[in-house]
């Protein structure tokens, strides 16, 4: 070890130096390399293709029973992709996005319209055929 003040060299558990006097003080601890972090870089998360599942809801909701459910289907699937791409990344959806979005809720609206038409047809058609079966029987005449 060498002193401080005079540059004497000296034993290495020396507390004063011989030649000087001067007062040895006790090496500084190695101090810890300093950690270096890094941040991750922010993933572009691409938005939800909604804008399929919106066109597919609005144009089956105008179809019969099968077609309005899908319609009902494919238009909560889009709002429920864009509502997962909201939470993961706190973002809105924009754009296309957000066209399918809206396409996707007016076919589901369509698609429970057109149930109850649907529905409603079907009665006044039973109804329709029941009455028309029933009223043609009551003018049957047997000849005997």
């Amino acid at each position: 070890m060498i002193c401080p003040k005079c540059n004497n060299e000296i034993a290495d558990d020396s507390k004063f130096c011989p030649l000087c006097g001067a007062t040895i003080a006790e090496a500084p601890a190695e101090q810890a390399q300093p950690v270096t972090t890094y941040e991750a870089a922010p993933i572009d998360t691409p938005q939800p293709n909604t804008l399929v599942w919106g066109i597919l809801s609005l144009v089956l909701s105008e179809c019969y029973l099968v077609g309005a459910i899908l319609g009902i289907v494919f238009g909560k699937k889009a709002k429920k992709l864009a509502k997962l791409y909201t939470e993961a990344t706190g973002k809105p959806v924009t754009g296309a996005a957000k066209v399918g979005v809206i396409l996707g809720k007016i076919g589901f609206i369509l698609g429970i319209v057109m149930l109850v038409v649907w529905a409603i047809y079907t009665v006044i058609f039973a109804l329709g055929v029941i009455g028309g079966i029933a009223g043609s029987a009551s003018n049957i005449e047997f000849n005997f």
